[in-house]
């Protein structure tokens, strides 16, 4: 089996209306459905159009707010979550077993933004770009982007951090292996919580904005291009999860 250490293998969205999301994600992004059993009920996953792999899923509220959770893969849950609750952070789901599924764990980092450390039973999906609506980014936003790179690589097993001077302020992304996986950034605004973004791949930023806004959505800030990386946007759905926008620089090789 092949596993993907550090990449962001699975995405599962925390929503008080289940129906709204599959019908809201549908409409822009073209995602089918598909609700299958599992151990003590049942369990809704969006895939980008009918040839594609499911790639998220669909669970009841978890906190305060509607949001999108990112499992990243990892080599052992268990060490993981030691590692977490050792170093200031905490384990707010125990590691458990799904059968057919995988291992996981939930881990809130120093800064209080949230990850599933997670190891697949059948290993992870391939690296590589297959097209529009491919979950190909996660961006953690805090207070303290330095202290949290230090965090995930002792904690999560990056071991490489390039920090890179943008427009807005530095950047850092976390590699594993030599494949980057995962960005860490300054807060655009201060007092709003830290979190984990994943970036949905799509055809038009700016068009993709525009359904979401006719489907109840709303624009978080207007889309922008970063160079060599490709045009951006950021969206709220109607029950306020975020989420990004990216239609990739074909030139850049940063996947999740």
């Amino acid at each position: 089996m092949n596993y993907n250490p550090g990449k962001a293998v699975w995405f599962e969205l925390s929503t008080p209306d289940p129906e709204a999301a599959k019908r809201f994600y549908g409409e822009v992004f073209g995602w089918k459905t598909e609700t299958v059993p599992m151990p003590g009920g049942e369990y809704t996953m969006f895939k980008p159009g009918d040839d594609r792999q499911f790639n998220s899923g669909i669970v009841d509220p978890r906190g305060p707010a509607p949001h999108w959770v990112s499992y990243v893969s990892v080599d052992d849950v268990d060490a993981v979550a030691k590692a977490a609750s050792a170093t200031g952070g905490k384990v707010v789901m125990e590691p458990m077993t799904i059968p057919t599924v995988g291992r996981m764990a939930g881990v809130v980092d120093p800064g209080g933004a949230g990850l599933m450390a997670f190891k697949a039973e059948e290993g992870d999906s391939p690296d590589g770009y297959e097209g529009p609506g491919d979950f190909v980014w996660i961006e953690l936003m805090t207070d303290d982007p330095d202290a949290m790179c230090a965090w995930y690589k002792g904690a999560f097993g990056y071991d490489a951090v390039e920090t890179m001077q943008m427009e807005n302020g530095p950047y850092s992304v976390l590699s594993r292996d030599g494949t980057g996986r995962a960005g860490v950034m300054g807060k655009p605004e201060a007092g709003m919580p830290s979190y984990w973004m994943p970036y949905v791949a799509v055809e038009d930023v700016d068009a993709t904005v525009e359904r979401a806004k006719n489907n109840g959505g709303q624009s978080m800030m207007a889309p922008f291009d970063v160079p060599d990386v490709g045009r951006i946007g950021l969206i709220l759905d109607p029950q306020g999860a975020p989420l990004g926008l990216l239609k990739p620089d074909m030139q850049s090789e940063e996947s999740c």
